[in-house]
């Protein structure tokens, strides 16, 4: 064919285009983002188990989050935010990987892995010339769950405690092990630090008790929240009692001063931070995993609900040029939103097959975005639990074969929130129903009016179209 002939012109002219688009795309890339100049510092605090809804910088009645509400203000504060899975192997995963728990691997934490041929957040960015260190102080967020691949320096603050590793012990083990790294000629620092105080069991100093105790919490309400064991989101539903009323009481206070802990722990090791040359013009995030469930809707804990207590989490980010000024953000965002921030912070591209279930995070509000959440089947736990009581019938133990599935997108109307549980024996067995509820989380965000049995037909098709968006329902693979 003649290369003057309209149809190659229409090729080339198409072609340029595409090329005029990509290029003014990337023009308004490098605007947004800061002054050119060597990559970022990035510094990355994930408050484990803190929901968003007990931060009094995004409303709560009590001084839970002093510090955030000072970081706000040269930041961004996202109002809603929520993680992919209310589980802490699993979450983190996603937080790595920009991927939902059945597409990185890691579901249960129990012998699987995310998958060998996804790379993690910390070798990107250690493959990008980073200097990557991490600090847990929870062991599922280590190398027992592969968490910790990529971090050339990676402390588990937790080692020979024997409980639960308390903020300024964190705190402590992140100075103990960035102060021979943070020396002149340094690379650029990639430094990630999960604090556990919001995680059961609760024991936290008479000073952030004293600020966030409500005037009907007795004494006797706090002792016998004090002795609340961690294993009882699992134990509950299967035959443990009921709690009391003044058991919840307590808990919800004994919870509220371990956020504060965490935020003060957090301030005060930004602060040394800086001192040291670092967090000035760092692109810092402070992030939860995951929420923890009160006494709503029966549970306590995280592992076997997916309501809006364990997936609505906090998110604040400064990044001075691109995240400042002290903005309130309401668009609907994830957690793995941060991903792609995160290595665009840095220069780095997204590797091929990660990120696909994340955008990089901004504020503008993505119009027909669906936000997907799962957990489940927890069968890794079956026999632990029915070891914990060996006289109940097998049906007791029906949640630990559920599939837990969330769907969520605003429009018109206000959010709508969709929850499906599927059950499965085992490997290979069918799928069949437990139920699938409605709820519209901007009029009803405690999710009380399941609006499939008090709603109408657009409700009805309101589900279907969330449900249509759910992927079929799967089992971990466990690799040990």
């Amino acid at each position: 064919m003649d290369p003057a002939s309209p149809a190659p012109r229409r090729r080339a002219a198409a072609a340029l285009g595409l090329l005029l688009l990509a290029a003014a795309a990337g023009a308004v890339l490098l605007l947004r983002r800061p002054p050119s100049g060597p990559p970022p510092d990035i510094v990355l605090f994930v408050w484990d188990t803190c929901r968003a809804d007990r931060l009094s910088a995004l409303g709560h009645g009590r001084p839970t989050s002093p510090w955030l509400e000072e970081f706000a203000r040269e930041g961004v504060l996202f109002e809603r935010c929520f993680t992919p899975a209310p589980w802490t192997a699993p979450a983190h995963a996603s937080l790595f990987t920009g991927l939902l728990p059945s597409n990185h691997g890691l579901r249960v934490g129990r012998g699987d892995r995310v998958r060998r041929e996804v790379p993690l957040l910390a070798e990107t960015l250690a493959a990008r010339g980073y200097e990557t260190v991490g600090v847990s102080a929870n062991p599922h967020v280590s190398a027992v769950t592969g968490l910790d691949r990529g971090f050339r320096t990676f402390t588990k603050a937790w080692e020979g405690k024997g409980r639960k590793t308390r903020a300024e012990e964190t705190a402590e083990a992140v100075r103990r092990t960035l102060e021979p790294i943070l020396v002149g000629g340094r690379k650029p620092l990639f430094l990630f630090v999960n604090f556990l105080d919001p995680h059961m069991p609760h024991a936290p100093a008479a000073e952030p008790v004293a600020a966030v105790r409500t005037p009907e919490a007795t004494e006797a309400d706090l002792e016998a929240a004090r002795g609340l064991s961690p294993e009882l989101d699992l134990t509950l539903p299967f035959g443990g009692l009921p709690l009391g009323e003044g058991e919840v009481r307590g808990l919800r206070v004994l919870y509220d001063a371990d956020v504060r802990t965490a935020d003060a722990e957090t301030g005060a090791l930004l602060r040394w931070l800086r001192e040291r040359g670092v967090g000035g013009d760092a692109l810092v995030a402070v992030a939860s995993d995951h929420g923890e469930a009160l006494g709503e809707h029966g549970h306590v804990g995280h592992r076997l609900s997916i309501h809006e207590e364990v997936l609505r989490v906090p998110l604040a980010v400064r990044w001075p040029g691109r995240f400042d000024g002290g903005r309130r953000c309401g668009a609907m965002v994830s957690l793995m939103d941060l991903y792609p921030l995160l290595l665009e912070a840095a220069g780095a591209g997204v590797p091929a097959g990660n990120g696909a279930d994340a955008r990089v995070l901004s504020e503008e509000e993505v119009e027909g975005r669906v936000l997907l959440a799962e957990h489940g089947p927890n069968h890794a736990f079956l026999q632990a639990v029915k070891g914990m009581f060996p006289s109940l019938r097998d049906e007791a133990f029906e949640p630990v074969r559920w599939m837990f599935q969330a769907a969520r997108r605003r429009g018109e109307g206000g959010e709508r929130k969709l929850l499906r549980i599927s059950r499965s024996d085992g490997a290979g067995g069918p799928w069949t129903a437990v139920r699938t509820e409605l709820y519209d989380t901007t009029a009803d965000p405690g999710e009380a009016r399941d609006l499939l049995k008090v709603g109408g037909p657009s409700d009805a098709a309101e589900a279907r179209a969330l449900e249509a968006l759910l992927p079929a329902p799967t089992m971990p693979v466990l690799t040990r």
